[in-house]
């Protein structure tokens, strides 16, 4: 019965555990990509990542020409077990490019009340 009840906890803790929305913050999220969900390769390469946030501002990200330019973009390399392994898309800086082929003002993301937080590891 003890065992049960301890099976019974710990499934619960796990799932309150899982992140909902990044930092436990759920309210006028605009843009939410994940490493660990929504991003669809073909082999390592990164093909499709999906925004999660549910706001529906920017979509998801594919690989898009770069108009006016020979330059052919490629997508991120997918890393499944990185940082604190979690995995987490790793960009050359050259060709590795992923875009939205929404149209959307930068102020849609950023405002006064709010912070984007991008980290590059290199």
């Amino acid at each position: 019965m003890l065992r049960n009840l301890l099976l019974t906890v710990l499934v619960l803790v796990t799932n309150l555990l899982n992140a909902q929305s990044p930092g436990g913050i759920s309210a006028n999220n605009k843009m939410w990509l994940r490493g660990d969900n929504g991003v669809t390769t073909m082999g390592t390469v990164v093909t499709q990542w999906q925004e999660t946030s549910g706001a529906n501002v920017t979509g998801n990200f594919t690989i898009q020409p770069l108009a006016g330019t020979a330059n052919v973009q490629t997508g991120p390399t997918l890393i499944p077990a990185g940082v604190n392994f979690n995995p987490y898309l790793s960009f050359d800086g050259l060709t590795n490019s992923l875009s939205s082929a929404n149209n959307f003002l930068g102020t849609a993301l950023v405002s006064n009340s709010n912070v984007t937080v991008f980290r590059c590891l290199i």
